[in-house]
């Protein structure tokens, strides 16, 4: 395979459209927002694509990272303009590794490489600074265009990780933040991802943060 083809296939699960017409929105994340262990009309996506009633695009990649959910995004908006963006962003400690031309995202419970130990040893900010600049791409692109984004996790962030987002005007909703949780519950046929309850839930307090973005 070719690296270019490699590389396509990489960023992206599914093949992007060159344009989409009329109102629409897309999601983006990892195996959560792809919903795994479930029915694909059970995800959140397509939750909440039924109640708005308008499509809704699911750009994630199971076992991908914030690069990868950042790239989607923006290769959607070089062509089309949804009214939203909800960006579920995978933890901060994953990283794209190329390896002689093919590339891998590893985390704490991959197999040891030895460019990410070494970066794991030094300190999570070798990690957490580009998770941050991810998100910031991002808000700026969709402030540049006017389309709410809802940023959120179903991971714990360090505090100081949420004051550095701050002070960019960006919230990320997460179960350390929200006075209200995002429901997990590892019910899904794999029983490591969540069930169709947690995907409505989900769907409910997204609906809610997006009201609150348009009534800014």
């Amino acid at each position: 395979m070719k690296l270019h083809e490699y590389f396509n296939r990489l960023w992206t699960g599914t093949r992007q459209p060159e344009s989409v017409d009329g109102k629409h929105f897309i999601t983006t994340g990892c195996s959560h927002t792809g919903a795994i262990g479930l029915d694909i009309s059970q995800g959140y996506t397509q939750q909440l694509a039924h109640d708005l009633k308008i499509p809704g695009f699911n750009l994630s990649l199971p076992g991908g990272n914030h690069q990868i959910c950042a790239n989607n995004v923006t290769r959607w908006l070089r062509h089309s303009r949804p009214a939203f963006v909800i960006a579920q962003w995978p933890h901060p400690v994953r990283k794209l590794i190329w390896r002689n031309s093919g590339g891998a995202v590893l985390n704490v419970h991959a197999d040891h490489d030895p460019l990410f130990d070494t970066m794991l040893r030094y300190g999570e900010e070798n990690f957490y600074c580009e998770w941050i600049q991810s998100v910031l791409t991002i808000t700026v692109l969709c402030k540049v265009m006017n389309i709410p984004c809802v940023h959120w996790s179903l991971d714990e962030i360090d505090d100081v990780y949420h004051r550095m987002l701050q002070d960019n005007n960006i919230v990320l909703h997460s179960n350390d933040l929200d006075s209200t949780v995002w429901h997990r519950d590892s019910a899904a046929k794999d029983c490591r991802h969540h069930s169709a309850k947690c995907h409505a839930q989900w769907a409910q307090k997204l609906k809610g943060l997006l009201n609150e973005h348009t009534t800014q």
